[in-house]
């Protein structure tokens, strides 16, 4: 599945999930430079949102950094 699907579908446990799978496979395949720290997806099915908050760190130059991305 495309992330943009499962973002833009009925927020449920299961697309959540497989929201975060699809991210943590993506970021490994596509970053492997790049450690993820953590992962958090947070669904908010009363506004219809989704928050992704993602913290990792580049393994060559030990930085870490945490990214909040908001549908």
């Amino acid at each position: 599945l495309e992330i943009g699907k499962l973002i833009f579908e009925q927020i449920t446990e299961g697309n959540l999930d497989a929201l975060k799978a699809k991210i943590e496979t993506d970021l490994a395949t596509n970053f492997p430079d790049v450690r993820l720290a953590n992962l958090e997806i947070l669904g908010n099915e009363d506004l219809n949102a989704v928050q992704v908050n993602i913290t990792y760190t580049v393994v060559l130059s030990g930085e870490t950094d945490t990214v909040s991305l908001n549908f």
